[in-house]
């Protein structure tokens, strides 16, 4: 169905959401480890918001196109996890993103209307600001809120 799906805003709730379960999923990985100190997850969670939320990357998000498959939305998050600070296995990934995977499917579920996934993106939008205000990551919540801007306009 979604593969064959053109929209302007479908590649962008599809990364969208996916990149907030992605940093859900990475924030609570990191806190989860006891010996990480503080400066460092919020580095690695800085570096984690500018790889999904780069302007670069947004612009390409945000263009009419084909729903991105499954393979193509798997190589966006994995390269996200390539950054200097954060270096995922490839088996490490794959559970990763099995996770965020049925976590996104679990949400998506549950909208049987577009006011439920606009509350969806809304609750993800704030949880996730909500993170990064509590590490200090202030240029990844510029990075987030502009993107949430340009999804409200499509």
């Amino acid at each position: 169905f979604f593969d064959k799906m053109v929209s302007m805003s479908a590649n962008p709730v599809l990364v969208g959401c996916m990149s907030f379960e992605y940093l859900f999923v990475l924030d609570h990985r990191l806190s989860e480890q006891s010996n990480l100190p503080a400066h460092k997850r919020s580095e690695i969670l800085g570096e984690a918001v500018s790889s999904v939320f780069n302007e670069l990357f947004m612009q390409s998000v945000f263009q009419k196109s084909r729903v991105y498959s499954e393979e193509a939305v798997r190589q966006i998050f994995f390269e996200a996890t390539q950054s200097p600070s954060l270096r995922v296995s490839q088996e490490s990934f794959a559970k990763f993103f099995s996770i965020v995977s049925m976590t996104f499917k679990a949400h998506l579920l549950r909208v049987n209307r577009k006011s439920d996934l606009v509350g969806l993106v809304n609750n993800q939008f704030r949880e996730l600001r909500r993170i990064l205000d509590e590490v200090g990551e202030f240029d990844a919540i510029r990075d987030v809120d502009r993107f949430r801007i340009r999804l409200i306009e499509v």
